[in-house]
């Protein structure tokens, strides 16, 4: 019957408390990699969810962004030129040029700049300021 029977297997009826330990010891370091594989997949679908919270939030603030800039440049035009704003501080008045051209998939697209409103008037600048600065 022995000649039946793998050698590993009756080795392993002879075998010692002491040597048999360490089929209890793999048996609890499998246990320990399952609750790892748990915890990890715990996390994963909390920082999961985080990601599409972000991803949501991003897109909603480009949303609203895209309002606002379509919107505002339509507000101060709308208002009167007597109105108390001091239009040469705004980004969009920039002087006339000759138009950008850039290639782009299915034909070009063109850029015209010009000022927002053309009645503004211009502004004198400020006196050069007198003596040494102080602190030098």
């Amino acid at each position: 019957m022995a000649n039946l029977i793998p050698a590993h297997v009756i080795g392993a009826l002879h075998a010692t408390r002491v040597q048999s330990g360490s089929f209890n010891q793999m048996r609890g370091a499998v246990s320990d990699l399952h609750a790892d594989s748990r915890r990890l997949a715990s996390e994963y679908r909390a920082l999961q969810a985080r990601f599409n919270l972000l991803d949501t939030d991003r897109n909603e603030t480009i949303r609203r962004l895209a309002a606002v800039e379509n919107s505002l440049p339509l507000l101060i035009e709308s208002l009167p030129l007597q109105s108390d704003i001091d239009r040469s501080l705004l980004t969009a008045s920039i002087a006339a040029s000759a138009p950008e051209v850039y290639e782009a998939q299915g034909g070009t697209i063109v850029v015209r700049r010009s000022p927002m409103f053309d009645d503004v008037m211009e502004q004198p600048m400020p006196p050069a300021l007198a003596g040494p600065v102080p602190g030098r």
